[in-house]
Protein backbone atom coordinates (compact mmCIF):
# COMPACT_ATOMS: atom_id res chain seq x y z
CA UNK A 1 0.00 0.00 0.00
CA UNK A 2 1.27 3.32 -1.09
CA UNK A 3 -0.17 6.78 0.07
CA UNK A 4 0.53 10.20 -2.40
CA UNK A 5 1.03 13.67 -0.41
CA UNK A 6 -0.96 16.41 -2.24
CA UNK A 7 -0.05 20.14 -2.62
CA UNK A 8 -0.53 22.85 -0.02
CA UNK A 9 -1.59 25.46 -2.65
CA UNK A 10 -4.97 26.44 -2.77
CA UNK A 11 -5.10 24.15 -6.44
CA UNK A 12 -3.11 21.26 -4.72
CA UNK A 13 -4.61 17.74 -4.49
CA UNK A 14 -5.57 15.78 -1.27
CA UNK A 15 -3.50 13.07 -0.66
CA UNK A 16 -3.98 9.34 -3.01
CA UNK A 17 -4.23 6.30 -1.25
CA UNK A 18 -3.31 3.11 -4.28
CA UNK A 19 -4.12 -0.16 -3.65
CA UNK A 20 -2.34 -2.37 -6.31
CA UNK A 21 -2.40 -6.45 -6.24
CA UNK A 22 0.84 -8.27 -7.26
CA UNK A 23 1.39 -8.68 -11.23
CA UNK A 24 0.78 -12.04 -12.88
CA UNK A 25 3.21 -13.39 -15.15
CA UNK A 26 2.17 -13.52 -19.14
CA UNK A 27 -0.19 -15.56 -18.59
CA UNK A 28 -1.47 -15.45 -15.26
CA UNK A 29 -4.15 -13.02 -13.71
CA UNK A 30 -2.99 -9.52 -11.08
CA UNK A 31 -3.28 -9.98 -7.85
CA UNK A 32 -6.22 -9.22 -6.02
CA UNK A 33 -7.12 -6.24 -3.57
CA UNK A 34 -9.79 -6.54 -1.00
CA UNK A 35 -10.91 -4.21 0.98
CA UNK A 36 -12.57 -5.39 4.42
CA UNK A 37 -14.95 -3.22 6.34
CA UNK A 38 -14.05 -4.08 10.66
CA UNK A 39 -15.27 -7.87 11.32
CA UNK A 40 -18.13 -8.15 13.50
CA UNK A 41 -17.37 -8.43 17.01
CA UNK A 42 -20.58 -10.82 17.90
CA UNK A 43 -22.77 -12.61 16.12
CA UNK A 44 -25.76 -10.30 16.46
CA UNK A 45 -22.91 -7.27 15.85
CA UNK A 46 -22.86 -5.24 12.09
CA UNK A 47 -19.27 -5.34 10.22
CA UNK A 48 -18.49 -1.60 9.68
CA UNK A 49 -19.37 0.02 6.26
CA UNK A 50 -16.60 0.73 3.35
CA UNK A 51 -17.33 4.50 2.05
CA UNK A 52 -15.34 5.50 -1.38
CA UNK A 53 -15.78 9.29 -1.55
CA UNK A 54 -14.31 11.00 -4.63
CA UNK A 55 -12.88 14.48 -3.57
CA UNK A 56 -15.63 17.12 -2.69
CA UNK A 57 -15.28 20.36 -4.28
CA UNK A 58 -13.61 23.05 -2.19
CA UNK A 59 -15.24 26.11 -4.06
CA UNK A 60 -14.86 26.03 -7.56
CA UNK A 61 -14.18 22.90 -9.13
CA UNK A 62 -16.37 20.06 -9.82
CA UNK A 63 -16.13 16.77 -7.20
CA UNK A 64 -13.99 13.80 -8.87
CA UNK A 65 -15.37 10.64 -10.09
CA UNK A 66 -15.03 7.01 -8.65
CA UNK A 67 -13.73 4.86 -11.27
CA UNK A 68 -13.86 0.97 -11.62
CA UNK A 69 -11.35 -0.58 -14.50
CA UNK A 70 -10.04 -3.79 -15.01
CA UNK A 71 -13.34 -6.30 -14.88
CA UNK A 72 -16.91 -6.56 -13.99
CA UNK A 73 -18.55 -5.76 -11.09
CA UNK A 74 -19.80 -8.57 -8.98
CA UNK A 75 -23.66 -7.30 -6.79
CA UNK A 76 -24.73 -9.67 -3.97
CA UNK A 77 -27.26 -11.74 -5.48
CA UNK A 78 -29.27 -14.86 -3.81
CA UNK A 79 -31.91 -17.45 -5.66
CA UNK A 80 -34.84 -18.16 -3.88
CA UNK A 81 -38.22 -20.54 -4.14
CA UNK A 82 -39.88 -19.21 -1.43
CA UNK A 83 -41.30 -16.49 0.39
CA UNK A 84 -38.37 -14.22 1.73
CA UNK A 85 -37.63 -10.73 2.97
CA UNK A 86 -34.43 -8.51 1.28
CA UNK A 87 -32.24 -7.08 4.21
CA UNK A 88 -29.86 -4.59 3.77
CA UNK A 89 -27.62 -6.71 2.52
CA UNK A 90 -29.41 -7.68 -0.61
CA UNK A 91 -29.15 -6.11 -4.15
CA UNK A 92 -30.95 -9.14 -6.71
CA UNK A 93 -32.84 -11.42 -6.09
CA UNK A 94 -33.97 -14.14 -8.03
CA UNK A 95 -36.89 -16.59 -7.52
CA UNK A 96 -37.69 -19.65 -9.15
CA UNK A 97 -41.74 -20.21 -7.97
CA UNK A 98 -43.74 -23.23 -8.25
CA UNK A 99 -46.59 -21.55 -6.61
CA UNK A 100 -47.40 -17.73 -5.26
CA UNK A 101 -44.42 -16.63 -3.75
CA UNK A 102 -43.81 -12.99 -1.67
CA UNK A 103 -40.91 -10.92 -1.32
CA UNK A 104 -41.01 -8.71 1.12
CA UNK A 105 -38.88 -5.76 1.29
CA UNK A 106 -37.69 -4.03 4.64
CA UNK A 107 -38.96 -0.70 6.46
CA UNK A 108 -37.80 2.03 3.63
CA UNK A 109 -36.80 4.09 6.42
CA UNK A 110 -34.02 1.68 7.05
CA UNK A 111 -32.63 1.28 3.97
CA UNK A 112 -32.75 5.12 2.22
CA UNK A 113 -31.10 5.15 -1.14
CA UNK A 114 -30.70 1.42 -1.69
CA UNK A 115 -31.79 -0.43 -4.77
CA UNK A 116 -33.42 -3.50 -4.96
CA UNK A 117 -33.57 -5.41 -8.05
CA UNK A 118 -36.59 -8.65 -7.96
CA UNK A 119 -36.62 -10.53 -10.91
CA UNK A 120 -39.15 -13.68 -12.10
CA UNK A 121 -36.35 -16.29 -13.27
CA UNK A 122 -38.52 -19.43 -13.65
CA UNK A 123 -42.54 -19.09 -13.87
CA UNK A 124 -44.65 -21.85 -11.76
CA UNK A 125 -46.18 -19.22 -10.48
CA UNK A 126 -46.70 -15.79 -9.29
CA UNK A 127 -44.66 -12.96 -7.36
CA UNK A 128 -45.24 -10.54 -4.85
CA UNK A 129 -43.26 -8.12 -4.27
CA UNK A 130 -44.56 -6.30 -1.22
CA UNK A 131 -43.61 -3.66 1.25
CA UNK A 132 -44.24 -3.97 4.65
CA UNK A 133 -47.18 -2.02 6.51
CA UNK A 134 -46.41 0.96 6.37
CA UNK A 135 -44.72 1.94 2.76
CA UNK A 136 -46.30 2.56 -0.60
CA UNK A 137 -44.65 2.53 -4.35
CA UNK A 138 -44.31 5.65 -6.07
CA UNK A 139 -45.85 7.42 -3.13
CA UNK A 140 -49.09 6.17 -4.03
CA UNK A 141 -51.51 3.76 -2.13
CA UNK A 142 -50.15 0.80 -3.75
CA UNK A 143 -48.09 -1.70 -1.39
CA UNK A 144 -48.07 -4.48 -3.75
CA UNK A 145 -45.85 -5.27 -7.05
CA UNK A 146 -47.79 -8.66 -8.90
CA UNK A 147 -45.10 -10.64 -11.71
CA UNK A 148 -47.00 -13.37 -13.28
CA UNK A 149 -44.48 -13.72 -16.53
CA UNK A 150 -41.18 -15.39 -16.45
CA UNK A 151 -38.45 -12.99 -17.05
CA UNK A 152 -40.11 -9.92 -15.63
CA UNK A 153 -38.31 -7.92 -13.03
CA UNK A 154 -38.55 -4.93 -11.61
CA UNK A 155 -35.66 -2.30 -9.89
CA UNK A 156 -36.87 -0.05 -6.77
CA UNK A 157 -35.34 2.22 -4.54
CA UNK A 158 -36.08 3.69 -1.33
CA UNK A 159 -36.24 7.03 -1.73
CA UNK A 160 -38.26 8.88 1.27
CA UNK A 161 -40.05 7.98 4.10
CA UNK A 162 -42.52 5.42 4.15
CA UNK A 163 -42.05 4.88 -0.06
CA UNK A 164 -40.11 2.73 -2.77
CA UNK A 165 -39.84 4.15 -6.25
CA UNK A 166 -40.11 2.17 -9.65
CA UNK A 167 -36.79 2.63 -11.55
CA UNK A 168 -37.23 0.09 -13.81
CA UNK A 169 -39.36 -2.80 -14.90
CA UNK A 170 -37.51 -5.58 -16.83
CA UNK A 171 -38.10 -7.35 -20.39
CA UNK A 172 -40.69 -4.35 -21.43
CA UNK A 173 -43.48 -6.14 -19.19
CA UNK A 174 -44.58 -2.95 -17.53
CA UNK A 175 -48.29 -3.33 -18.70
CA UNK A 176 -48.04 -6.94 -16.53
CA UNK A 177 -46.69 -5.80 -13.69
CA UNK A 178 -49.56 -4.54 -11.10
CA UNK A 179 -49.35 -2.62 -8.63
CA UNK A 180 -52.10 -3.42 -5.50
Amino acid sequence: MTTGVGGGGTQGDGGLLTLAGGAGGADGDGGSVAITAGASGGSDEDGGDVTITAGAPNGSGAPGRIILAGGGIVFPFVLKTGDYTCTKDDYAVSYTTSAIETNTLPDANTVLGQVFVIALYDDGGDLCVCTDATDTFDGGTGTKLIMDTEGQSVTVMATAANAYTIIQTGDAVLATITTQ
